[in-house]
């Protein structure tokens, strides 16, 4: 309906990342609810650490471009794991893309007309992934990281946990 890859096997693996990411997150939120002693503490340092966590996660900034300096906050992510491990579900297997001709009018979704005008026509799915500097070997690799970011978010959530407890 979306136009997304429409094969079983890609809507459940996409379904899976998607669980997987989801848990993440809620791995990241056990932590830092274990790690602070107040909610506003916790309100307070969230959104800064997921802001950063999202723009090198390679959706605001391409993955070739995030500095040197901040490497590690890009292979912190999930959203990175999770992005990189979609794309290539999404693209892997598509050989062509259909590439409009000079100055064609497109039909859009909304009933409307657009004009496309010459420019460089990615017409590969693994043209996709690579414009995004990603790698179709990684996709192993993207979704052991998401299953280790959860054990490691919540097992620090634990040792937190137990430090507090420890405290009183």
């Amino acid at each position: 309906m979306v136009g997304l890859n429409s094969g079983v096997i890609q809507f459940f693996t996409c379904a899976l990342i998607s669980v997987l990411v989801a848990n993440t997150a809620c791995s990241f939120g056990y932590f830092i609810s274990c790690l602070t002693s107040d909610v506003t503490i916790a309100l307070a340092l969230t959104p800064p650490v997921m802001v950063a966590f999202l723009i090198f996660g390679g959706y605001f900034l391409n993955n070739s471009s995030v500095p040197v300096y901040f490497i590690w906050f890009k292979y912190m992510s999930w959203f990175y794991y999770g992005n990189e491990a979609l794309v290539i579900n999404q693209w892997r297997n598509i050989h062509h893309i259909h590439c409009p001709s000079d100055n064609s009018t497109l039909e859009m979704a909304n009933y409307t007309t657009a004009t496309a005008t010459t420019g460089h026509c990615i017409r590969t799915g693994r043209e996709v992934i690579e414009t995004l500097h990603f790698s179709e070997n990684r996709f192993t690799a993207d979704i052991t990281a998401l299953l280790l970011l959860i054990l490691v978010f919540r097992s620090m959530a634990f040792i937190a946990l137990f430090m507090r407890s420890t405290r009183r």
